[in-house]
């Protein structure tokens, strides 16, 4: 600011000499017999040179190929770099390869451990039958790099799936989705539309949020698991409202929100 407020200066008094100039007796034109300032002269030769160089066409200067030679040098003189850096020794990491299944135990360098890091929640690596199962679907339907509908289409294996779900949840009809998340995101909007009100617990997963939000649908929460607060804002929703009986209303909740407290659940044995 303080190295600013001097160039200002400078070029309002430079401004105002120049206009003094321009309307001084001696600056003054005569046309067809009518006086003209000089700072119109000058302002009319700036709109002239404006609309001169919006009117110009744009200069493209002629492309010339390379020669051989000068391909030669610039080939020459390219020195690659690597896709990514090399990594710092204090950030390279040497991770422990499983010498055996993942399963609730492992082993590692020759040593049997207890694993932790597995996602094996039901503990079903390493059951017989379903490895036996996994061969032989591998033997009919080949070796692929995944398996949703989106990539190989539909099979028989996909519709009995299908099948056996609906007749255990006692449904006319099931419908596997490839991915949890990806089930959550669809099956919300297909239901719910713009218009119709979700009653929403306000503990429900990202996954769901996110559906809700794609359903372009109007939300409202209530307490987590509280049923006096559901009650309440679905009377709050319906009262005075002439318009509730076409509307249509869902009300969103999980099954299970967590995984249950192991401290709590012990002490209480």
């Amino acid at each position: 600011m303080d190295m600013a407020l001097p160039i200002v200066n400078a070029t309002t008094a430079a401004l105002a000499r120049v206009s003094a100039a321009f309307n001084a007796p001696l600056a003054r034109a005569v046309v067809f017999g009518v006086h003209i300032d000089g700072h119109l002269v000058v302002e009319g030769l700036l709109i002239a040179v404006i609309v001169f160089q919006l009117s110009r066409k744009s200069y493209k200067p002629p492309k010339k190929p390379l020669s051989e030679k000068e391909v030669d040098e610039l080939c020459d003189e390219w020195e690659p770099e690597p896709l990514c850096p090399p990594i710092k020794e204090e950030s390279h990491i040497d991770p422990p390869i499983l010498e055996s299944a993942a399963g609730p135990h492992t082993t590692i360098e020759g040593k049997e451990v207890v694993n932790f890091a597995s996602a094996n929640y039901l503990g079903l690596i390493g059951n017989e039958k379903i490895i036996d199962s996994c061969v032989g679907s591998l033997e009919k339907y080949g070796v692929g790099s995944c398996g949703p509908r989106g990539f190989y289409g539909t099979i028989d294996v996909h519709l009995d799936c299908e099948a056996k779900i609906a007749n255990f949840l006692g449904t006319p009809d099931s419908i596997l989705y490839s991915y949890g998340i990806s089930t959550i995101f669809s099956v919300i909007p297909a239901f719910c539309k713009k218009g119709d009100i979700i009653v929403a617990d306000e503990g429900v997963h990202w996954a769901v949020q996110n559906g809700l939000y794609l359903s372009r649908s109007t939300v409202v929460y209530f307490k987590h698991n509280d049923m006096a607060s559901l009650a309440s804002t679905l009377e709050k929703l319906t009262r005075g409202n002439k318009r509730t009986e076409k509307i249509r209303r869902y009300i969103v909740v999980e099954s299970i929100y967590q995984v249950c407290c192991l401290l709590w659940l012990f002490s209480v044995r």
